[in-house]
């Protein structure tokens, strides 16, 4: 799939002045003229920003929603109107999740940091917004561009119904690569960990050694052909994380957000190996082969992310086998993972050290990476250094991080008969 031309730029989020213009820029090049209309409606008196004349406000919106189409490359004939509040509700679902990961981290405070912004700005945000006038013109903004960063996201998943690839992708391999599609069986993992990183040891035996803690995990595996059993996991990125990741992406790089190059990830799988003797490459090139087989033809894949790849937000090593696989007909890859046992575990439960400086926890436990993701995220949604009020997301991340300790250390708790 060929790039567009990116849409939102990172420093459009920003209050400041030079945001504020970026921002009036994108605006005016999605709703033209009507956009000029209502700048020069405003200055001259004729109306003000909340009054805008109904048939000039019907026009900017029918502007914005045909060219925002265009530009993302949206195909098929919708109802463009409910298209975009659809993507406003992306929007409100990007907030919602902040909201649910940082739940100690005052949102309202936006409602009272200045955000300073035009005229102009604030009335082509309201309009495109829908009917959230009330918010403060800084989450207007905000809730606008997340919105038209969704619209190119969803816009490639119309392209192919991700959903029904994801249930083929599980269909082919549940009838070809497990030995019982319908079949699941439970299974206890005992490991040893260290007491203070909560990092996996070794398999869990009845001897606990100084420094160490059991942990104890059950599991549905499935049966593999011609293999030992695996757990086995798959499903679409939800589309708040899809929309999380092209904006840390963008930030991170101090640019332009690209869903089609930065989020290509929609769907996927992964293998959790009990049985160490099981070889991680040689199975994902079985499930390569079916897949090419019975599902669509594989045009490439990228295994760069070897045995010895790192986690997306850690320091340690992770030690899965990860590759992305490209297949006709579909625009993004399909990335298959493969855990051993130990990998499986800390991605559960490592806490890992703390950064004495910065105060994050370089453990791979899910639950961190969950928020580590989010600090990009963070740098946008919150105005930063307006008037007396300061925020880090890095500050933000930590301190979440810190709140999730005590929780991660509960997972896998031994019971009391085997607590020394």
């Amino acid at each position: 799939m060929s790039e567009r031309r990116p849409l939102v730029h990172r420093d459009m989020f920003s209050p400041k002045p030079e945001g504020v213009e970026r921002f009036n820029g994108l605006m005016n090049e999605l709703i033209g003229e009507p956009a000029t209309e209502i700048d020069l409606g405003i200055k001259n008196g004729q109306f003000d920003r909340f009054s805008v004349p109904v048939d000039l406000r019907d026009r900017a919106n029918v502007a914005f929603y045909n060219a925002l189409s265009y530009r993302i490359r949206l195909q098929g004939d919708y109802n463009l109107r409910r298209f975009w509040a659809a993507r406003v509700e992306d929007a409100i679902g990007v907030h919602t999740e902040v909201k649910a990961k940082f739940p100690s981290l005052d949102m309202d405070i936006l409602r009272e940091v200045g955000t300073p912004t035009s005229d102009i700005s604030d009335t082509l945000a309201v309009l495109a917004a829908k009917g959230h006038g009330s918010l403060p013109g800084h989450e207007r903004k905000t809730r606008t561009l997340l919105g038209i960063v969704a619209a190119a996201i969803t816009a490639d998943d119309m392209a192919v119904d991700m959903n029904s690839e994801m249930v083929r992708v599980d269909q082919v391999l549940l009838q070809h690569f497990f030995a019982n599609e319908d079949d699941t069986h439970p299974y206890k993992l005992h490991s040893l960990h260290d007491k203070r990183t909560n990092t996996y040891l070794t398999e869990g035996g009845m001897l606990i050694p100084d420094g160490a803690v059991r942990r104890s995990f059950t599991v549905q595996l499935r049966d593999v052909k011609d293999s030992q059993p695996v757990h086995y996991f798959s499903g679409l990125k939800p589309k708040v994380s899809a929309i999380t990741k092209a904006v840390s992406r963008a930030v991170k790089n101090g640019g332009d957000i690209k869903p089609e190059k930065d989020v290509q990830d929609r769907y996927r799988v992964a293998i959790a190996r009990m049985d160490s003797d099981i070889d991680a490459i040689e199975m994902a090139k079985a499930m390569r082969q079916i897949l090419n087989n019975k599902y669509r033809k594989v045009e490439s894949f990228d295994d760069d992310h070897k045995i010895d790849g790192y986690s997306s937000c850690c320091n340690n090593k992770l030690g899965w086998h990860r590759e992305k696989i490209k297949f006709e007909g579909v625009p993004t890859p399909l990335e298959l993972a493969i855990f051993d046992r130990k990998s499986f575990v800390n991605y559960q439960v490592e806490i890992g050290n703390r950064d004495s400086r910065t105060g994050i926890y370089d453990g791979n436990a899910r639950q961190f990476y969950e928020v580590m993701r989010m600090e990009g995220l963070l740098e946008v949604i919150y105005p930063q250094d307006l008037g007396l009020y300061k925020f880090s997301a890095q500050r933000a991340v930590a301190d979440r991080m810190e709140e999730l300790v005590p929780a991660i250390r509960r997972v896998g708790q031994p019971s009391k008969r085997y607590q020394t």
